[in-house]
């Protein structure tokens, strides 16, 4: 989601995704963004979060063994409620992954 200033103050709910702040300098610093909430009002914008990881601080080869781990987990049960646990898990590793691709 992209972001103008000088717009209507707005509150949301956040996904697990990637967000993307471009600094003044042009920069671009990526995270992995586990939920949470989102406030603009004005030019500025908070977000809340339970975790954020930047790109260049994700451990790649843990985050993949923690995916692979939950995916054999829930093959092997038949409990809904683990099951959706275990794919949030692989959701926010799958994100970790991704996101360690823009350091």
């Amino acid at each position: 989601m992209g972001t103008l200033t000088q717009r209507l103050p707005i509150v949301t709910s956040l996904r697990i995704a990637p967000v993307s702040i471009k600094k003044a300098d042009n920069s671009v610093e990526s995270f992995a963004i586990h939920g949470g909430i989102l406030e603009m009002t004005g030019e500025e914008m908070t977000i809340v979060t339970t975790a954020a990881e930047r790109s260049e601080d994700i451990d790649v080869e843990a985050a993949r063994k923690a995916m692979e781990s939950a995916q054999e987990q829930i093959k092997a049960t038949e409990d809904q409620f683990k099951k959706i646990k275990l794919q949030t898990r692989i959701e926010k590793n799958l994100l970790r992954v991704n996101i360690s691709k823009r350091k």
